[in-house]
This record gives C-alpha cells, sequence and structure tokens, in this order.
C-alpha cells in the first residue's frame, strides 16, 4: 500500500503540480524562501489525491535560469487508505 501511494504521488506531482512549481520558480523566484545568499530556493505543496507533501529545490543558474536540482515527495503512511 504504501509503495502504491509513493508512485501515485509521483504520476500527481507530474501530471499536476510540476507546470505550477516551474511557474513560481519563474514568477516569485524574489519571494520564495531559501538561504539569504539567493541562489538557492524552494516551492512546497500538499497533494490532492494521495497524503503526501512535496518540496521541489531551484538554484540559480545564470541570469534567466533556474535549474530545478531536487524534489522531494513525502508519503504520509499514517493517513493512507
Amino acid at each position: 500500500m504504501g509503495m502504491q501511494n509513493a508512485i501515485d504521488a509521483e504520476v500527481e506531482f507530474v501530471g499536476r503540480h510540476l507546470s505550477a512549481v516551474e511557474l513560481t520558480f519563474a514568477e516569485n523566484w524574489d519571494q520564495l524562501p531559501g538561504p539569504k545568499d539567493g541562489r538557492v530556493k524552494w516551492v512546497d505543496g500538499r497533494f490532492d489525491a494521495v497524503p503526501a507533501l512535496f518540496v521541489a529545490i531551484g538554484r540559480l543558474a545564470g541570469a534567466d535560469t533556474i535549474e530545478i536540482r531536487s524534489i522531494r515527495i513525502i508519503v504520509d503512511p499514517e493517513h493512507a487508505p
């Protein structure tokens, strides 16, 4: 059951959240949380269909380039269906 939630969370992230995360990085970089140097920021959120949270970490790679460096998905096994 836990493995299926992890797979469902990955599918939901790509299908429902990835483009919003990319847009948030692009449009709100200066307002996002991160270290004081401003080169690393993150976007976090909650899934709709799976009891899980995510955080995407981005890095400023150039004047107009933001790289998504990692995406962490945390599935809550205590609230699994």
